[in-house]
């Protein structure tokens, strides 16, 4: 039998109202990531529902700004990580496809190819 070794992420998100803000927050967390798996190698990396930003009223007013295409700048990153590490990484997303938006889990391969996505029904529904 092959043992699969799996790093889950519990993770602190702070506000994500901005692109920058956003940037600075998954910049962080590939950073954090990367340091993890240099000491500790993972066939499996696993981030929460919704990694990128927060889950809030006010996020979520921001989307047409901080969400990304899957081919946008806080997936590219996580694709880099996948490709540096050989690992695969799932991780969930605001996402884009020209004016719809999505909250999305991504499956990254080991290349640092896109695999799959789902993408949840509704968006969050607040009030």
């Amino acid at each position: 039998m092959t043992q699969l070794t799996l790093l889950a992420c519990q993770i602190e998100i702070p506000k994500t109202r901005d692109r920058a803000s956003r940037n600075r927050h998954v910049d962080n967390l590939i950073a954090k990531i990367d340091r993890r798996l240099s000491r500790e190698p993972a066939d499996l990396v696993v981030l929460p529902e919704l990694s990128s930003i927060e889950y809030s009223r006010a996020a979520f007013n921001q989307l047409a700004e901080i969400s990304d295409p899957v081919d946008g700048a806080s997936i590219d990153g996580m694709k880099d990580l996948a490709a540096r590490h050989r690992t695969h990484i799932v991780f969930g997303v605001a996402r884009n496809e020209g004016s719809q938006h999505y909250i999305s889990m991504l499956v990254i391969g080991p290349q640092g190819d896109l695999i799959g996505h789902y993408d949840k029904l509704h968006v969050a529904q607040f009030g």
